[in-house]
C-alpha cells in the first residue's frame, strides 16, 4: 500500500503496478509523450485517478480503480490515447469514469465501468482545454452508470463566436449497458 498526493510521469517512461499493489493518489501525465501505465494493481481513491493533459501516445492498461474522486481517467487536449482492460468502481457523487475534453485519436477497449456518474463522457472545450474531439472508438465494453449516463457526448463547448469546435467520428461498438 503506497499513499501519495500526485505522481508526475515523464516522457518515454512506464509505470507498472503489480497485482496486489495499491496506490492511493493520482497519476499525472502533463505535457508528456510515450507513456504507459499498466499492471494488475489498484489505484485507490485518487483525485482524478489518472490525469492526462496536453500529452500524446499514452496507454493505460489493465488497472483497477476503486472510488476515484471525480474521475477515473481525465483527459484534456491530448491525442493518441489507448485505454484497455481497465475496471472502475465508484460510489461518490460526481465520480465519473473516463472524461475526455478536446481529445482526439482515442481507443477505449474492453473496459468495465460501474460509476456513480457518467461512465464515458466526450466533450469539446471545457475549462482550460480547447479543440476538437475526433476519432474516438469505444468498443467491447460494459458500462453501468448508477446516477447519470453510460455515454455522454458534447454538452460543453467553446462559447466564443467563430471558435466553435467539432465532435466527429465517434464509434461505439459492442457495448453492454447494464443500467441507465
Amino acid at each position: 500500500f503506497h499513499k501519495i498526493d500526485s505522481l508526475y510521469l515523464q516522457s518515454n517512461k512506464s509505470l507498472y503496478l503489480e497485482a496486489g499493489a495499491v496506490l492511493q493518489g493520482k497519476v499525472v501525465c502533463k505535457n508528456v509523450e510515450n507513456v504507459k501505465i499498466y499492471g494488475r494493481g489498484i489505484l485507490y481513491h485518487g483525485q482524478r485517478g489518472i490525469q492526462i493533459t496536453h500529452s500524446s501516445n499514452i496507454t493505460v492498461e489493465d488497472l483497477i480503480f476503486i472510488n476515484p474522486t471525480h474521475y477515473t481517467i481525465f483527459g484534456g487536449q491530448s491525442t493518441n490515447l489507448n485505454i484497455r482492460g481497465i475496471r472502475s468502481f465508484s460510489a461518490k457523487g460526481w465520480a465519473d469514469g473516463i472524461d475526455l475534453m478536446s481529445c482526439s485519436d482515442v481507443n477505449i477497449d474492453k473496459v468495465f465501468m460501474r460509476n456513480s456518474d457518467d461512465c464515458i463522457a466526450l466533450y469539446g472545450h471545457r475549462w482550460d482545454y480547447y479543440g476538437d474531439c475526433r476519432n474516438v472508438t469505444v468498443q467491447n465494453s460494459t458500462l453501468w452508470a448508477d446516477v447519470a449516463h453510460p455515454i455522454m457526448v458534447g454538452t460543453h463547448g467553446n462559447p466564443e463566436p467563430g471558435k466553435s469546435e467539432i465532435i466527429d467520428n465517434l464509434s461505439f461498438k459492442n457495448i453492454n449497458i447494464l443500467n441507465h
